[in-house]
């Protein structure tokens, strides 16, 4: 546990283990907890990083317009903080979103990129998205933030033998506010770096659950459109794979990294 400060910002996060660096991001609404099973099988073969951004977990929560570069920028600081120079990452959802943005803003730093039901862009565009975004605004609005946590968790957990699941998701829901959460939740909307995928040099690995949100089809879309990407679906998943499929996540992501090396280490720290 750690915290740094940023121009008057604590942001937290956490840094275990020693070697090649995989730095993790969050989705929305989620923080390092998230990725507690993928930290502690890294861990022991990486230098594994973890953060909060700004409106999250153990971070600061200021009142401000949130955007993926912000959130970036978040990030960056954390790892110019700790003096690495290049790095691997691997982000979550919206945290995909931003690991996406960092890639096509400093490629040469990146070395490997995992994204995990994400995409390189959240377009107003389309009647499905317009109803996704009037509907979680409608029902945080109208019944609550509380009921909303409760709805998420059930949708995302919904079987049987996922109560355990159930009740650690909404624990941890419960503690965002609800300002900052809405915030966030705008800062994705009509963002894109489609265009710049271009920019994007190193190996990159697409993982999609099986009934995720988006479509095998939309992902795959994307996928073709970078130099270097690959496609994996987890299978029996929905969109919080890190929690639903923890073990089948770090298999495809321990496979990835292996038939990726790294082969020059430059990182300083």
């Amino acid at each position: 546990m750690a915290f740094f400060n940023r121009d008057g910002l604590t942001l937290y996060y956490e840094d275990r283990g020693v070697g090649d660096v995989l730095v993790f991001i969050h989705g929305l609404g989620s923080s390092t907890l998230d990725w507690e099973d993928q930290l502690r099988y890294f861990e022991q073969g990486y230098r594994v990083i973890a953060i909060d951004v700004r409106g999250h977990g153990r971070s600061d929560k200021p009142i401000q317009a949130y955007t993926i570069p912000l959130f970036a920028s978040d990030v960056w600081a954390l790892i110019d903080h700790l003096g690495i120079s290049s790095f691997s990452l691997v982000g979550l959802s919206m945290g995909g979103m931003i690991s996406f943005q960092m890639s096509t803003e400093q490629p040469n730093r990146i070395e490997r990129l995992i994204v995990i039901n994400s995409a390189p862009e959240f377009l107003n565009d389309s009647l499905t998205v317009k109803q996704f975004i009037r509907q979680r605004k409608f029902v945080i609005r109208w019944f609550g933030f509380r009921y909303f946590c409760k709805l998420m968790s059930e949708r995302l957990f919904p079987d049987a033998d996922q109560e355990q699941l159930r009740k650690k998701f909404l624990e941890r829901w419960l503690k965002n506010e609800k300002k900052p959460y809405k915030l966030a939740f705008n800062a994705l909307i009509n963002w894109s770096v489609t265009a710049r995928l271009n920019r994007i040099n190193c190996p990159v690995l697409v993982m999609g659950a099986e009934m995720d949100y988006t479509t095998e089809d939309f992902k795959l879309g994307y996928t073709r459109k970078l130099t270097h990407g690959s496609y994996v679906r987890i299978e029996g998943s929905r969109h919080m794979s890190t929690l639903d499929q923890p073990e089948q996540v770090n298999k495809l992501l321990k496979q990835f990294l292996i038939q990726h090396p790294v082969l020059v280490q430059t990182n300083i720290a």
